[in-house]
């Protein structure tokens, strides 16, 4: 089975468990990804996940974020055909990077990116840096899964994604999310660990 997941879904594990029912969507998301990081599922993503997380004023946020991505299995590329069905899911009211998602989500076409990360000397490393280097080990060591379970001893979580990113996405249209994934590609292209 594949599964594409968004942001909303990626981000709920570090929303604000105290609020119950964020907690059980939390719960059941985690059993969601313990069985996709078994490989009993073939997760599916795309550049619109990078690319929403790019637009987050959080930085810690998109810290986690880009950690969780990384465990995607197969990237679907974003062409002329998700985003022409894109601009008939907004036109049916979905907000831009909603309607990139579903497009791709239907597409469900795999593509597999380049692989690879150099981690830096310790000794030179600022404090950001090192907060990046010590999620990819939490992740490489720990799991998606476990990863994420460890994260929640330190931290309650802040917010609820699925209704603050709407501040800073529902400005974007499916033609601006397009232009910054063809910016973005021309920038560089993200690694992928396959899993």
């Amino acid at each position: 089975m594949k599964v594409y997941l968004d942001n909303c879904v990626l981000s709920r594990p570090f929303d604000d468990q105290s609020q119950e029912r964020i907690r059980l969507e939390t719960e059941a998301i985690v059993l969601l990804l313990a069985r996709l990081e078994r490989k009993e599922w073939i997760w599916l993503g795309s550049q619109v996940l990078d690319i929403e997380i790019d637009q987050l004023p959080d930085f810690e946020q998109q810290l986690r974020l880009r950690q969780v991505v990384e465990f995607v299995n197969q990237s679907i590329p974003i062409g002329e055909k998700e985003v022409e069905r894109a601009n008939e899911l907004q036109k049916m009211g979905f907000i831009g990077f909603d309607a990139v998602h579903l497009a791709c989500a239907e597409s469900g076409k795999p593509f597999e990116l380049d692989e690879g990360d150099d981690l830096m000397n310790i000794q030179t490393m600022t404090p950001q840096q090192i907060r990046v280097a010590g999620l990819e080990v939490l992740a490489r060591e720990l799991g998606l899964v476990g990863m994420i379970r460890f994260m929640q001893q330190f931290e309650m979580g802040q917010g609820n994604y699925s209704v603050d990113r709407h501040k800073w996405l529902d400005k974007y249209m499916v033609e601006d999310i397009a232009r910054m994934v063809q910016e973005k590609n021309k920038v560089y292209r993200p690694s992928r660990k396959k899993k």
